[in-house]
């Protein structure tokens, strides 16, 4: 009777026979092991992944040559019962079969053009593991990839400059938030240039099918995934309001829960359809890219040389679509950048995109239909919204509430403006976005380096049900104790 062990080994062997095309080949030892995930955001349980991760070495000898491999195995669990019949589990499993598919159906030809033109490219392969097996069954969906970390590559490590060195001295702020920013920009301009190569690969399929991508690739043109996203942002921002807008004394008084809900749906439905838009496919086809969708810093490993990284490859293609290569550059600068940094520094990133995607482009043969620097610019203050909205929390219940500007600062809630103010830095509290992290950051250096003076003439504390409402929910002490 065979074991657990027999069945895995001969797993191994036709998946190396596949690999290194011969049928010569003996599995001599292999090892299975977690792979350890560092860095990563914290994840709902309704959103994390079903996918289990699995890290394999594998000794194997192949027509007498001993060969050593190291894989990740991305599979769904099979013991799993709740995944058909749980809606949000369901959908996790959609998720992973369009992964496997994106890797069998756009990854796998883009190693295969890199192969094939290797003498005329700077560059050897796409910004992504190599795939050795995909498999789609509705039942076993399997991905087999490459382990990028056996291959140098890292997950990014932010380095938070908190004015103070190892030895409890003050720090020198400017130099300190000027070496990071160097850093930061340097990472990237990294991420940018392999997005560029990710974006010419795709246009290069296209050319050479003589279709849109959008024709080659349908699996890839959808909007349940950006609904799914939208939804997961927006609906802890939905209670909060309805909570606080009960609580406001500047609430109509006869307006009742299901009002509300009503009122606050609507306007959540109208921001998915703007949103929505922005996001659609360019209107003219030879200007669609394969866009990766979802990159920040957890979605990407970087390899350094000297202290600097030199490349990066992009993980979880379970978000790619079709769609204008403005929204990978928005998505991406918005969830690592501050919206002031961006509007200080996004002339010299757009440039560094463009001029990479121009260079590969002609690399891989694409001399016409690029997108131009002057569309680029045009679309980045068209989309920037975009990254705005979905990167922050406060952003996003701005435009719910539309304040008007009109001396009483009343919105459609009906909330007055001083408790607008207060509901949304309640929320700027628990915003992990870019610019509201560097903002608690200054802060808290703030708070650390400078005592208020004791003469100050306090400030009149704010009252009523609302305050003490917020003063609750808050889980700032700061704003706690302002109020």
């Amino acid at each position: 009777m065979s074991t657990e062990a027999d069945v895995i080994r001969c797993w191994l062997r036709g998946l190396f026979k596949t690999i290194e095309n011969v049928d010569d080949v003996e599995v001599k030892d292999f090892n299975f092991g977690p792979l350890e995930q560092c860095g990563e955001k914290r994840k709902s349980y309704r959103n994390k992944s079903l996918a289990v991760l699995k890290q394999v070495t594998v000794s194997i000898n192949v027509m007498n040559v001993e060969k050593d491999y190291s894989l990740i195995v991305k599979v769904l669990p099979t013991d799993d019962n709740e995944r058909y019949s749980i809606k949000h589990k369901f959908k996790q499993l959609l998720r992973f079969s369009k992964e496997v598919q994106v890797y069998m159906e756009i990854v796998n030809p883009m190693f295969s053009l890199c192969n094939e033109m290797v003498s005329q490219l700077k560059f050897s392969c796409p910004p992504v593991a190599e795939v050795f097996l995909g498999q789609m069954d509705a039942l076993n969906d399997c991905l087999v990839l490459e382990n990028l970390s056996k291959c140098g590559f890292v997950k990014y490590k932010q380095k938070i400059n908190e004015s103070v060195n190892p030895n409890g001295e003050k720090s020198d702020e400017k130099c300190d938030n000027d070496k990071a920013m160097s850093e930061l920009i340097g990472h990237c301009n990294i991420v940018l240039q392999n997005m560029a190569k990710f974006h010419a690969l795709s246009l290069v399929i296209s050319r050479l099918e003589g279709q849109a991508l959008s024709e080659i690739f349908p699996f890839a043109v959808e909007g349940e995934g950006f609904r799914q996203d939208f939804k997961q942002k927006i609906m802890p921002l939905r209670e909060r309001l309805l909570d606080y807008s009960r609580w406001s004394q500047s609430a109509l008084e006869d307006s009742d829960r299901k009002h509300l809900e009503t009122l606050i749906d609507n306007k959540i439905h109208d921001l998915f359809w703007v949103l929505l838009e922005k996001r659609s496919r360019p209107k003219n086809v030879e200007k669609e890219v394969l866009v990766h969708g979802n990159l920040d810093f957890t979605t990407i490993m970087f390899k350094y040389e000297n202290n600097k990284p030199a490349d990066c490859k992009f993980l979880d293609l379970s978000h790619v679509n079709v769609s204008s290569p403005m929204m990978d550059i928005i998505t991406f600068l918005y969830s690592v950048m501050s919206s002031s940094i961006i509007e200080t520094c996004h002339l010299t990133l757009l440039l560094t995109y463009h001029h990479h995607l121009v260079e590969f482009c002609h690399q891989l043969g694409v001399m016409e239909g690029i997108i131009s620097l002057e569309e680029l610019l045009k679309e980045f203050d068209g989309k920037k919204m975009f990254g705005m909205i979905m990167s922050c929390k406060v952003v996003m219940a701005e435009r719910l509430l539309k304040l008007d500007d009109n001396k009483e600062g009343i919105n459609s809630l009906q909330i007055c403006f001083t408790k607008v103010s207060l509901l949304l830095e309640s929320i700027a509290d628990t915003c992990d976005c870019p610019t509201h992290t560097w903002n608690k950051l200054k802060e808290k250096t703030l708070a650390d380096t400078i005592k208020l003076e004791k003469t100050e003439t306090p400030k009149k504390k704010a009252g009523g049900a609302f305050v003490t409402f917020i003063k609750s929910s808050s889980l700032s002490p700061r704003l706690r104790n302002i109020l």
